[in-house]
């Protein structure tokens, strides 16, 4: 990944021990769910109350640039077939709820080797920070992106692909085609029930 993937430099029991830290950090659990528990700490007040918060913490180096999310596709052998980026403009509870599909071949080449480095077997997602030519790796979460209809909308149906990979099916090429510029707005909408019946 060296010419545009930068590490991002994740914190030690020891580095915490010997109070080696750079300020500020980002803090999140292990395993979470839609960025419940994700915490900024800005010195090492901030940072030992969310250590008490967070379960099996992760301690990371703070990242700023524009987020995006790389929706990937691997065969059963671990080699790529298809890296959509899509830049997220706005997120709510982790969910993407303003977002576009883009043409950057830094992070279509980025999805590609990171999955293919990782042997990830069908679908998975990674999520990234972007600043100038600089790619900042966040997380591989290997499943479907909540967002991964707009993905769907721009030409490659993942979850169909996913399907037939692992049903041995063909996959022609151009089902692997897809399209930047194809946009989403996500609205949350309520339904009222009382007595059975819709209100």
């Amino acid at each position: 990944m060296s010419g545009y993937g930068q590490k991002v430099r994740f914190y030690s029991q020891s580095d915490l021990a010997k109070k080696d830290l750079k300020f500020p950090v980002f803090i999140k659990p292990r395993f979470g769910v839609g960025s419940k528990d994700c915490y900024t700490a800005a010195n090492e007040a901030e940072l030992e109350f969310f250590l008490k918060k967070v379960k099996r913490p992760i301690i990371e180096e703070l990242v700023a640039g524009d987020k995006y999310v790389i929706d990937a596709v691997n065969d059963l052998h671990g080699r790529n077939l298809v890296s959509i980026p899509r830049r997220e403009w706005e997120a709510k509870s982790g969910v993407g709820v303003r977002s576009e599909v883009v043409k950057d071949e830094d992070l279509v080449r980025f999805g590609k080797d990171v999955s293919q480095s990782l042997k990830v077997i069908g679908p998975c997602n990674l999520e990234v920070f972007k600043k100038g030519k600089n790619i900042f790796l966040i997380e591989v979460n290997p499943r479907y992106s909540a967002g991964v209809v707009l993905s769907t909308k721009s030409g490659a149906n993942i979850p169909a692909i996913a399907l037939d990979l692992f049903l041995h099916n063909k996959i022609a090429a151009e089902r692997l085609q897809w399209r930047s510029g194809i946009k989403m707005v996500r609205f949350w909408q309520e339904v009222y029930i009382r007595s059975e019946k819709i209100i």
